[in-house]
């Protein structure tokens, strides 16, 4: 499967979520205040990539 790149989002608080996915290439592309409601409040999301062949990710 030839994919270009990969996108996550995840609750800005979940630490290992976020470790894991730095420590295997995953770069922060955005940050969201308040953008998601769950649990009867609103709570921050952040956007991780992976892309591949692109230099500035490496």
């Amino acid at each position: 499967m030839n994919l270009h790149s990969i996108e996550a989002k995840v609750s800005p608080d979940n630490r290992g979520a976020i470790f894991l996915m730095e420590k295997i290439g995953f770069k922060k592309e955005a940050h969201f205040v308040e953008r998601i409601y769950f649990d009867e409040k609103f709570s921050d999301l952040a956007v991780y990539s992976l892309i591949t062949g692109n230099e500035h990710y490496a």
